[in-house]
């Protein structure tokens, strides 16, 4: 079933988000980033209210709130995505994982449905449906790649994102440790002309109970 539905996901076509120069300039040298807060009441009248309201976790919420996003600026019915988790969920992993630090982490594709955008009920419901239905939590999809890897590949054409998401939830985080510097010797030692895989992320954090978005992005 799993193989299945990672053939059904992969077999999409899809548009992208436009850009405003063509391929081939995706390189660290162009890489720029943007934070924002929404502040701590926001923060709580977001995860507060509007998950007990529609019964629905935070991903949900984030997740249709940047489909509605893309709805708006680009009128995409359907948004493509490629999904990082950080692969410790202990109900879906058959082994004693608390003495380990790190993450195991999953990289998947998945479609936010903009089809009931006109409705936020609806259009919540949609999205919280479509990540429920993802097979462990997307988990199985790098083991997919390899399953039957020339067929993968004919299919995986189709499926074409340059968007990565990742909420990493709530975290012991405070503001001194949220952001990790590099090294400026190891900073150095990264090529500038290094192709990045995703010329848009969107990295989600609640720092201090606030929900701080990193858009890390191509300048070109």
């Amino acid at each position: 079933n799993s193989v299945n539905y990672w053939k059904d996901v992969v077999n999409n076509d899809l548009f992208t988000i436009p850009k405003d120069v063509p391929d081939n300039t995706c390189f660290n040298i162009h890489t720029s980033s943007v934070e924002k807060s929404i502040g701590k009441l926001n923060t709580e009248l977001l995860f507060k209210n509007g998950s007990g309201q529609f019964k629905i976790t935070q991903k949900d919420l984030l997740v249709a709130a940047f489909g509605l996003a893309v709805n708006e600026c680009y009128g995409f019915e359907k948004t493509g995505i490629y999904f990082e988790g950080h692969g410790r969920e202990m109900e879906i992993i058959d082994s004693d994982i608390s003495r380990t630090i790190g993450w195991f982490n999953s990289v998947y594709p998945f479609i936010i449905n903009n089809s009931q955008h006109a409705n936020l009920s609806d259009h919540l419901k949609t999205i919280a449906g479509d990540l429920g239905n993802v097979p462990d939590n997307g988990l199985g999809y790098s083991i997919y790649q390899y399953y039957d890897n020339k067929r993968f590949k004919q299919n995986n054409r189709s499926f074409i994102s340059n968007v990565l998401f990742n909420y990493k939830g709530y975290t012991n985080l405070t503001r001194a440790t949220a952001n990790f510097s590099i090294d400026e010797e190891v900073s150095n030692g990264i090529s500038g002309d290094r192709r990045q895989r995703y010329e848009l992320m969107v990295i989600i954090n609640r720092v201090e109970d606030e929900l701080v978005i990193n858009i890390v992005f191509n300048e070109k």
